[in-house]
């Protein structure tokens, strides 16, 4: 135990002796730098362990995570212009959530790229072929996968070769399919005569050879091959399955020349429209030419039978048929066609004035017409003149027909649609700038048409407030008619004029309502008279009937009164008793005066008043003590006396013959004198053979004997 010290043993007595030191130099710089060194290494073996331990941390994580892995189903095959849905729900999304799903679409126009959130997608194939379709997933750590499918897309399709006699293959050889006389697709052959024709949509189709020579117009150059051939009618019935023709073996080529002539003169007929058409195999094929300055349509190749059809230009009658030709070697063919009765027509005067006539003349330009038969407006005219009469009578143009026919020339039609001239018209309207409310006002409208007198069918009359709503229409053959509002506000009054060539104009003026009338306001009544009915032609001395209509268009009931009156005095007066908005009528009496002329009798409530006029007629039986109405000059005459009332007296109109005119005279005297109460005067009408004051004169004679009586 107390040998010689070990290794062991001087270690830890250094390390005593080091713990002794420490507190003794802890004030000196050397203590302190090898603290600083000692913390120093401490610190750095802390952070280098924590490192240590975060890699030692991230690398068991990692050892223990699963990537997601992308997949979707596809369609193998899909026919162009049709969609595809995509599904990716089959992708595993590993230990994360998958965030989003990046889709590719390489196809022939690009690449077409989409995200979506959820796992479908949709696109529509357009370009015929193998389509790649690429589908990448990320997870919600950036984590990522993605997988790939080929689509196939399909269209209609018609495969097959085309070759000439002796299998030779045309420089300008173009095979089409056809719907009717709709081209759905073209295409060259190849150097081998093959073609691939891609309709959008399946269904049956004319599958038809043509030279592109034709297609283009170009004149053809001869050389031995069929320009145009249909083929076969062909059905496709799905894009999966295409539709293989085989080889088409064209026939033999003969060549045609066509021309066309005229009749008469054998000359060529430039602009004749030729048409070829050849059909086989439930398909057809037609090309269409003209001629040219010698009538030629130009040389053609056909391989089998066709149909010809010509068609003459203006002046020419076309060929009634189709002509068949089936030909065994080149040949020249001529068709003549028939010179037409053309013509044309001049009007006088054009356009026709609205309510005139005009003269239509036939003008013959090329033939010779034996007959003629009009038509104006459709209907036949019972004429083969060569001019007729035609009337405007309403606004719309005249269509005028001729027929035409002659012994060579066939038949021919011409026609014009003549236009009418309506004239300038001017529609005023004529409304107060104001009105009260619940009181009528008049609207007149003036219709005018430039130098002629043009009677108006109808009035058609609106009235709208300001915010536009209709309150009132009516119709009428008057140009003038009456509103009434009961609001205050403006307000448009409208009319349509419809004249008797069922001409219509139309026109409108504005009015405003800016008062409403005391009896209005405080709810009393108001009674309007709407019609008076009386004869407009009166006998003189006979009494009659006046009718009367009136409504109370106030709040409250009221009894009124309704008078008659005449130019000098009251005639008649009645009570009539309405409600609020009432209608009633009364029937008051009146007795014209004897004396023939003009008048005016006014019918009036204590809130309306109407006038009138009418005419006083001689009365048929004017006789005075017996006399005949027709007595001669020298018999005594009946006169009309009308009165001035005196004082006390109530005088009406008294008939008095010349012979008791003096007793007359001086009765009114002795009454002057002795009552002192008033002046009778006496106004004496005589016929015009005999004036009063001449009549006067003759009774200052003395009597005779025989006329003392």
């Amino acid at each position: 135990m107390y040998g010689s010290p070990t290794p062991t043993r001087w270690c830890l007595v250094v390390a005593l002796l080091t713990v002794i030191a420490v507190p003794l130099l802890a004030g000196t710089g050397l203590a302190s730098a090898t603290t600083d060194a000692e913390q120093r290494v401490d610190a750095g073996q802390e952070q280098q362990a924590s490192v240590l331990a975060n890699e030692g941390n991230e690398s068991s994580e990692n050892e223990t995570a699963v990537d997601p892995t992308a997949s979707f189903d596809a369609p193998s095959s899909i026919e162009a212009g049709t969609s595809a849905t995509f599904d990716a729900s089959s992708s595993d999304p590993g230990d994360d959530e998958i965030a989003g799903y990046v889709w590719r679409v390489d196809e022939g126009d690009g690449e077409h790229m989409e995200i979506t959130s959820s796992p479908t997608y949709e696109y529509t194939f357009e370009e015929p072929g193998s389509t790649e379709v690429h589908l990448e997933v990320i997870t919600d750590d950036d984590r990522r996968d993605e997988t790939t499918e080929t689509v196939r897309v399909a269209v209609p399709t018609v495969e097959g070769t085309v070759v000439h006699a002796g299998d030779e293959v045309g420089d300008h050889d173009v095979v089409q399919l056809l719907d009717g006389d709709e081209e759905v697709a073209t295409t060259e052959t190849g150097d081998d005569g093959s073609f691939t024709l891609s309709p959008d949509d399946p269904g049956t189709y004319d599958l038809v050879y043509v030279d592109e020579r034709v297609l283009e117009g170009d004149e053809l150059v001869r050389n031995d091959l069929v320009d145009f051939y249909a083929i076969e009618s062909v059905t496709i019935e799905d894009a999966e399955t295409p539709v293989d023709v085989g080889t088409v073996t064209l026939p033999e080529s003969n060549r045609l020349h066509w021309y066309v002539r005229d009749s008469e003169s054998e000359t060529g007929i430039e602009n004749a429209t030729v048409t070829y058409t050849h059909s086989n195999g439930g398909a057809t094929v037609s090309h269409t030419t003209t001629t040219g300055p010698d009538g030629n349509a130009g040389l053609i190749g056909i391989g089998d039978e066709i149909e010809v059809e010509t068609h003459g230009p203006e002046g020419y009658h076309d060929v009634e048929s189709p002509e068949r030709v089936d030909l065994d070697r080149n040949e020249r063919k001529t068709v003549y066609l028939d010179g037409a009765i053309t013509g044309s027509f001049d009007v006088d005067p054009e356009p026709v004035p609205i309510g005139e006539n005009a003269s239509v003349t036939l003008e013959a330009e090329t033939g010779t017409a034996e007959s003629i038969t009009w038509f104006v407006d459709g209907a036949q005219v019972a004429t083969d003149n060569q001019s007729i009469e035609v009337s405007a009578t309403d606004p719309d143009p005249i269509d005028v027909s001729a027929s035409l026919e002659g012994e060579n020339d066939g038949t021919t039609t011409v026609t014009r649609s003549i236009p009418v001239d309506t004239l300038d018209r001017e529609l005023r309207l004529e409304v107060p700038d104001r009105t009260n409310t619940h009181e009528p006002f008049a609207a007149t409208a003036i219709h005018e048409v430039e130098q002629r007198n043009v009677s108006v069918e109808s009035y058609n009359w609106q009235l709208h407030d300001e915010s536009g709503e209709r309150l009132e229409i009516t119709r009428s053959s008057s140009p003038t008619t009456e509103f009434a509002v009961e609001s205050l506000g403006d307000y448009t009054v409208s009319v349509v004029v419809r004249d008797e060539f069922d001409v219509t104009k139309s026109t409108n003026a504005t009015i405003e309502a800016d008062a409403i009338p005391s009896w209005a306001e405080s709810g009393a009544s108001h009674v309007e008279i709407g019609d008076v009915e009386m004869p407009l032609s009166l006998e003189g001395g006979s009494t009659t009937s006046i009718d009367v209509t009136a409504t109370n268009t106030g709040d409250v009931p009221d009894l009124v009164d309704v008078t008659a009156e005449n130019e000098t005095s009251t005639v008649d007066r009645t009570t009539l008793e309405l409600g609020s908005n009432e209608t009633g009528s009364v029937t008051l009496e009146y007795t014209p005066p004897n004396r023939p002329g003009n008048y005016t009798l006014t019918v009036s409530t204590a809130h309306d008043r109407v006038q009138e006029s009418y005419t006083v007629t001689a009365s048929s039986n004017e006789t005075d003590d017996g006399q005949a109405a027709n007595a001669t000059d020298g018999d005594p005459q009946e006169l009309d006396l009308l009165p001035t009332p005196s004082v006390g007296a109530d005088i009406s109109a008294v008939s008095v013959s010349r012979d008791r005119l003096g007793s007359v005279v001086l009765g009114t005297a002795t009454t002057t004198v002795l009552g002192g109460f008033g002046l009778l005067g006496y106004v004496v009408y005589t016929r015009p053979k005999e004036s009063g004051v001449d009549w006067l004169a003759s009774k200052r004679e003395p009597p005779k004997a025989d006329e003392s009586q």
